[in-house]
């Protein structure tokens, strides 16, 4: 039981990181047109040098949640597959959505670099990579579907989650169900405990 509650844990904090960044990605949309609301063209170099910093501390900020919550999800699929088997699935996921991000991370200074953007190989490797990134993300929703055993709402998020991959907002409210779930299945097992 100590597994499934320390990964249902690493679920709940993953979807928080990614919730937090989602709502700080609308704090900074707001606070940019709040910045150019009503601005006069002496003011434009100011306002543009906050925005500019604005966007750049969010974007910092966006990638250290996202990476934080990347992490959370990784050792919760790692806790959840010595459970049960059928959750090892989404940790083939997370390893496969890891290498792909690495190649592409890899790729985009190599070709910036090379300046050689219309190269074939980097174009095939690039295309790779966002296939085995898709195809981790497809792993770790079937991994949701298969932990209704665990509460119904992973179910719902499973689906949310792969319809997502088509209508990323889904994403979001893929993530809610994510922590509501593994925090109902957290509060079960610890009355079964009891």
């Amino acid at each position: 039981m100590g597994e499934v509650d320390d990964g249902l844990k690493m679920m709940r904090r993953g979807s928080f990181m990614y919730l937090l960044a989602f709502f700080i990605l609308l704090l900074a949309i707001a606070f940019t047109i709040v910045t150019f609301k009503d601005y006069k063209a002496p003011e434009f170099m100011k306002r543009a040098f906050i925005a500019a910093l604005g966007i750049f501390v969010t974007f910092i900020m966006e990638i250290m949640l996202a990476v934080m919550g990347f992490i959370y999800f990784f050792i919760a699929a790692e806790k959840l597959r010595k459970v049960n088997k059928d959750y090892g699935i989404g940790r083939k996921g997370m390893i496969l959505q890891l290498f792909g991000f690495c190649l592409i991370f890899v790729l985009m200074p190599l070709a910036f670099l090379l300046k050689e953007f219309n190269n074939p190989l980097i174009l095939l490797l690039a295309i790779t990579g966002a296939v085995v990134i898709l195809i981790g993300v497809i792993f770790f929703g079937i991994m949701l579907l298969r932990m209704k055993d665990l509460d119904r709402g992973f179910e719902t998020a499973g689906i949310l989650y792969l319809i997502g991959i088509a209508i990323p907002i889904l994403i979001v409210f893929a993530m809610i169900s994510i922590y509501m779930s593994s925090s109902r299945a957290m509060k079960r097992l610890s009355a079964t405990k009891a």
